[in-house]
């Protein structure tokens, strides 16, 4: 099992680009190269539209992000149990690599990142989501998950009622020190379906849509082998930097439909054939043809 990994990269919505990624070819079927330059098209029209972004600018934020992932695996195995996680600033346009010893900066400059000394280490971080996960049993319910912010060096846990969040940790045997609880008034429920959050390792993400055997969501959301919380899960697959799309194999009920966030929800009845790059049908809209179906 690969190791998630601790990182967020990225810019797109995951719908935005699973659109794209997942879609059957109804044409002959192009070459890897024609589809990887397809998938890069439809990705910097989203950065454009979603970011506010030129296509110059998209187009090097893309370039850099690819870099900075290069970067970061490099330097988590050479950094060993002095890394403490990493996350890209887009202000800045560079990766930051936190290290839990400071005579590691050199090393870590030398590769073109910037550095961050912080008290825990990455490794210990995913210790105390082990100790939680141990406990998700007994879990308040309304503690909405839990999660590792390498820029806070901390685990995060979303709750509705902090005090139980924090006596929860506790009883897990996660320090004080090592969790920021943060208000929340999401909770967890036995239904799902796209748009609503789940949290791993690294992060918190959402669902794409429901599929056979799981949901899709976004590559950058973790590596193959990873588990997830609310709902539980695997990645099955995971496709990051170059595309960005992913599958989570998973035995929680998600629903054919995709959370509004005004109270509704769009139904989603079904898939259609396309050629590969074109921009998803507006949203509300499902030609009905075979189930999606991961692969």
């Amino acid at each position: 099992m690969n190791t998630p990994k601790r990182t967020l990269f990225g810019s797109l919505a995951a719908a935005a680009v699973l659109a794209t990624a997942f879609g059957p070819q109804a044409i002959a079927a192009p070459s890897q190269d024609d589809g990887a330059a397809s998938s890069k098209v439809g990705m910097l029209g989203a950065m454009q539209r979603d970011l506010g972004l030129t296509k110059t600018q998209a187009t090097d934020r893309l370039a850099s992000e690819a870099k900075a992932a290069k970067v970061d695996k490099t330097l988590e195995k050479s950094l060993g149990a002095d890394y403490a996680g990493s996350w890209y600033d887009a202000k800045a346009g560079t990766l930051v690599v936190a290290v839990t010893d400071a005579s590691q900066a050199g090393a870590v400059k030398a590769q073109g990142a910037q550095v961050r000394t912080v008290e825990r280490s990455a490794a210990e971080l995913d210790g105390y989501m082990k100790d939680l996960n141990a406990k998700q049993a007994s879990a308040p319910s309304t503690v909405a998950g839990w999660y590792v912010d390498p820029a806070a060096n901390k685990v995060v846990i979303p709750a509705g009622d902090t005090a139980a969040a924090a006596s929860f940790a506790k009883k897990a045997g996660v320090p004080t020190s090592a969790i920021e609880v943060e208000r929340s008034a999401e909770q967890p429920k036995p239904l799902y379906q796209g748009g609503d959050a789940y949290y791993i390792t690294n992060a918190r993400c959402s669902i794409g849509f429901a599929v056979n055997g799981g949901f899709v969501t976004a590559g950058h959301c973790g590596s193959q082998g990873a588990a997830t919380q609310n709902p539980s899960g695997t990645f099955a697959g995971s496709s990051f930097p170059g595309n960005d799309y992913a599958w989570v194999r998973s035995s929680a009920t998600i629903t054919g439909t995709v959370n509004n966030y005004s109270g509704g929800s769009v139904a989603v009845r079904g898939s259609q054939d396309a050629a590969a790059g074109p921009a998803p049908p507006p949203a509300g809209t499902a030609a009905p043809s075979r189930p999606a179906t991961p692969r």
